[in-house]
């Protein structure tokens, strides 16, 4: 078995590596063919003069549901390259496309293979029997399936354009596991890392818990989008389904309490960056989604901190988009928390201040409107 992975990025934002394992006892030419571009170990193509690496290429086409298609080249026949010097014919094989995250040939108009090959993104019974099944992803479906999800030109290729940094091969029992640049030895999807599965809860809370902190680490440098980043990740790890069998009812039970009070700092401290980068939308949406946690999870230890936290924020979003209204009334409960708050005291005048304001400014305008006579 072979295995190699491609690093993708967009706009220069690491999205993650995939993992693929190639069949190469059914498909030896196209396997080697794929591998020796991951590994760039041919140097330049005689003829064409291209680097015969994948690094640098781009995701070509992605058909949502379908297939994403990836290894163009310029300066080629139809975009394929090969390292055996011209594209090559492959029979279609007896394998199915019957399941996402397969690996098929992509042929030219004259049926010729080489470098560029599609990933399914669903069944794509259409390609049997014209193209062949010679691998499979072994990990980073998720960043497979965060690429479909991307708007896409008329030609299908996704916008702004998904690059691949790098490339390589791996040892077959190697799933290319690498600490980002910040000392995150964590995969961006929770499925693609090894023991991190739903049953697995203990492992996603503890990594949960060591990615927040770097997120808390880069809110303390202001380096607010990095930081929403890594809040972003720690609530992918947070994420269980609960499906209320009996046999597990009291460990679900406990489950969901601790699941709870993991996520409710975290969509708070979303809420701090976005009201720090003026996303005050963001803000309030963070902070009502940490409301309604606190709503459904009657056994949670809500904590008092966390509920003056939700509604202060909500509050200073709510007046960046100028719904004062709201703001009062966050800003009256915290009082209602904490009476003796100077702090909640001249918040809640302030957006008494601006509501008043707002008010007076509709009033006038609304006397304008009619100053010069009825109006229809």
């Amino acid at each position: 078995m072979v295995r190699v992975y491609l690093d993708l990025e967009r706009s220069g934002e690491a999205l993650g590596r995939m993992v693929f394992d190639l069949f190469e006892e059914a498909c030896p030419q196209i396997c080697e063919n794929v591998r020796a571009l991951c590994t760039g170990e041919k140097g330049n193509h005689p003829s064409t003069g291209n680097m015969l690496t994948y690094q640098g290429k781009i995701v070509d086409r992605n058909v949502p549901g379908k297939v994403m298609e990836i290894g163009s080249f310029e300066n080629t026949w139809n975009g394929n390259e090969s390292v055996f010097g011209e594209p090559f014919h492959v029979s279609p094989g007896e394998r199915k496309h019957n399941t996402s995250g397969l690996l098929s040939t992509a042929p030219d108009e004259q049926g010729r293979c080489g470098s560029r090959f599609a990933v399914t993104l669903g069944k794509c019974e259409d390609r049997d029997g014209t193209c062949s099944v010679f691998g499979t992803i072994v990990r980073g479906y998720g960043v497979l399936r965060e690429i479909e999800s991307f708007p896409t030109n008329a030609d299908g290729c996704p916008t702004p354009q998904v690059d691949i940094a790098s490339c390589g091969e791996l040892e077959p029992s190697d799933f290319g596991l690498v600490p980002d640049q910040h000392g995150d030895p964590y995969s961006t999807w929770p499925q693609d890392h090894p023991n991190m599965s739903s049953q697995h809860f203990a492992n996603r809370l503890a990594a949960a818990a060591f990615i927040k902190q770097l997120g808390n680490a880069f809110y303390a440098e202001k380096r607010y989008e990095d930081a929403l980043k890594k809040y972003g990740k720690a609530m992918r790890y947070l994420e269980k389904n609960f499906f209320g069998t009996a046999e597990y009812i009291s460990q679900e039970t406990e489950e969901k309490r601790i699941q709870a009070e993991s996520r409710i700092p975290v969509l708070l401290n979303i809420a701090a960056c976005n009201l720090c980068l003026g996303r005050n939308g963001a803000a309030v949406q963070a902070c009502n989604g940490a409301q309604r946690i606190m709503i459904d999870a009657k056994d949670a230890r809500i904590k008092p901190e966390w509920r003056l936290k939700l509604l202060r924020r909500r509050a200073d979003g709510y007046i960046g988009c100028r719904e004062f209204e709201s703001a009062v009334r966050d800003l009256g409960m915290c009082l209602k928390i904490n009476p003796d708050s100077a702090r909640d005291h001249n918040a809640l005048e302030r957006a008494k201040k601006l509501l008043r304001s707002k008010k007076e400014a509709e009033k006038n305008a609304f006397q304008t409107a009619f100053a010069g006579g009825q109006i229809f």
